[in-house]
């Protein structure tokens, strides 16, 4: 589930759309500011790139198709950092994300 975690914050992915490949069509996220954004949304948002560090990373199976992963993300580049939950699913023969929350620590 790390390797996951990467490709969908990685700058490059973020730049070129190819994250949205790995976002569950049915694709929730509730932002920092509270808003519900949808993979639909996506496509018509720029995404900030940043440098990060994950630490504290654990998943849980909570089922054969679904994971909890929960970690700290450092961001360097705004130094917002945040707590991170995310629901995967197993879904066309492989994990597409279908939830994501990050809660501001700063």
């Amino acid at each position: 589930m790390f390797n996951y975690e990467q490709v969908h914050l990685n700058s490059k992915h973020r730049l070129d759309k190819t994250y949205l490949d790995y976002l569950h069509s049915d694709f929730k996220e509730i932002g920092h500011s509270g808003n519900i954004i949808t993979k639909n949304d996506l496509y018509f948002i720029e995404l900030n790139t940043f440098d990060y560090e994950i630490i504290d990373f654990e998943y849980k199976s909570l089922s054969d198709n679904c994971r909890l992963s929960v970690y700290t993300l450092i961001n360097y580049t705004t130094n917002r950092n945040s707590r991170r939950s995310l629901l995967w699913l197993w879904y066309d023969d492989d994990w597409k994300l279908y939830f994501h929350q990050g809660t501001p620590l700063n």
